[in-house]
């Protein structure tokens, strides 16, 4: 497998789970469950993991593009650094207040 196909898939991967995260975040904003949960019996994925996906995707989409740039390199650190604190934001109840009931939808 030549660079340019494996950086091609790659691409295509990454694009994927971009949109998962944003069918994910369009699921919860109009409330289709279909795009919520794979599977009725699942749970679903929160809005917070979406936006992550989302983040994480368009960080590692940038830092693919085959001149990254100081200015994408910035821009993958911030996007990598804003889903960190998404997660760090979401568990402060838990670590405050370890009996903190866990949401449930």
């Amino acid at each position: 497998m030549t660079t340019d196909h494996a950086r091609t898939l790659d691409g295509i991967k990454l694009a994927a789970a971009v949109m998962v995260g944003g069918m994910v975040l369009a699921g919860w904003a109009f409330d289709i469950a279909v795009l919520k949960n794979i599977s009725p019996g699942w749970a679903s994925m929160k809005p917070n993991a979406a936006a992550c996906f989302i983040l994480i995707g368009v960080a590692l989409l940038l830092i693919a593009i085959p001149p990254a740039t100081l200015i994408l390199r910035h821009s993958f650190a911030c996007s990598v650094l804003r889903s960190f604190l998404l997660c760090r934001l979401i568990a402060v109840p838990w670590i405050v207040a370890p009996g903190y009931p866990l949401p449930k939808s």
